[in-house]
């Protein structure tokens, strides 16, 4: 074999590897281009996943601050409300009272001048009572001294 015969043997041979050596460092460049590309994203969404955490986190802040007042103002109206309600039943209570006691000092009053009615009614009927007797009694002893005449 001569040397130029060996030549146009390996010269497809280094044609084809040369162009597979070329297409693997295209290959490599679009994978590196494709890695830097990945890499600026990822560094974006990173970005944008701060952003977005700051927000939240601000967010969450605001929301505690405006629930806090509005338990703040709640509380406040429910203590204004027992307060009240507090105020009410106490007067509700003392006029009651004050209505019971007035009753009772009624009661007690009409209790005691039924009671004063009632020994006097039960007084005037002892006496009338007493006065019955002692006419029975009167009207014995004349019919007693009436026998005693008729048989004596």
């Amino acid at each position: 074999m001569t040397p130029d015969r060996r030549l146009d043997q390996l010269e497809p041979l280094m044609a084809d590897s040369l162009q597979k050596i070329d297409r693997l460092i295209e290959g490599q460049g679009k994978i590196l281009d494709f890695a830097v590309n990945t890499n600026a994203e990822v560094q974006e969404i990173k970005q944008q996943l701060a952003g977005l955490s700051e927000r939240t986190d601000q967010q969450f802040v605001d929301l505690s601050a405006r629930t806090e007042q509005q338990l703040a103002g709640l509380s406040e109206r429910t203590d204004q409300q027992f307060v009240d309600l507090s105020s009410r039943t106490e007067q509700h209570l003392a006029g009651l009272s004050e209505r019971t006691d007035q009753q009772f000092v009624d009661l007690s009053a009409r209790t005691e001048q039924q009671i004063t009615d009632l020994a006097a009614l039960t007084q005037k009927q002892i006496d009338e009572l007493k006065t019955g007797q002692e006419a029975l009694k009167v009207g014995q002893d004349l019919i007693l001294q009436l026998l005693r005449e008729k048989l004596g």
